[in-house]
């Protein structure tokens, strides 16, 4: 990717670009609208270190992205999380009974409804901590909200020594860590990616010209 120089004089960039959701329409299929915010901005700036020999030039963009997602989970209705499977089509058994290796002669739950006292403790109270279902049927009963963080500060700096009119030495550095943080599987991972160049330009002629990068 090509690097822009810096000049004897000394110029400069400032921009920024931001999308928001609250300015946007809601899907047709979604109880809300998630909420998102696109946030882009940055700059640059370039001049002389000595006037017509040694040359700089920085810039920097900053991202920030809050994608909102809707996610549509399946958690246990009430009765379900009280034991009464009644509405549930499929067949509860108990698991005292029977061949507990191969399942062989197990008897069913009466009326698909495990006893209060054959609940775990520990099953009750993880359940406390789950809302109601927000939607009818066994699956896919619940809409959640749920945000999706990524950051990205890239930055990059450029120096330029003129040797004479057909020799110039560039280096190079650029810096650009990467965060984010997902809802669910990943809950945040950064990545930071460094590159050093350095370049000799020479001009052998006026429409030639070599760019070796080491």
């Amino acid at each position: 990717m090509i690097m822009k120089s810096g000049t004897n004089n000394l110029h400069g960039s400032l921009f920024e670009y931001r999308n928001d959701s609250a300015l946007q329409a809601r899907n047709v299929f979604a109880r809300t609208v998630p909420h998102a915010v696109h946030n882009q901005y940055g700059g640059s700036v370039g001049g002389r270190i000595i006037r017509d020999k040694l040359f700089f030039f920085t810039d920097f963009q900053g991202s920030r992205d809050l994608v909102g997602q809707l996610a549509t989970p399946t958690i246990p209705t009430m009765p379900m999380r009280a034991g009464d499977f009644s509405a549930s089509p499929t067949i509860i058994y108990d698991p005292q009974t029977g061949n507990t290796a191969t399942g062989a002669g197990r008897t069913l739950f009466p009326n698909q409804i495990i006893p209060s006292s054959r609940i775990s403790p520990i099953f009750q109270q993880y359940m406390s901590f789950l809302p109601p279902p927000a939607l009818p049927g066994f699956s896919n009963n619940i809409q959640i909200a749920t945000n999706q963080h990524k950051s990205i500060d890239a930055f990059d700096a450029k120096i330029d020594y003129l040797l004479n009119s057909n020799n110039k030495i560039a280096v190079r550095y650029s810096f650009c860590p990467h965060q984010r943080n997902q809802p669910g599987i990943v809950r945040s991972r950064t990545v930071y990616l460094r590159r050093t160049l350095e370049q000799w330009l020479r001009r052998y002629r006026p429409v030639a010209q070599s760019k070796p990068w080491f």
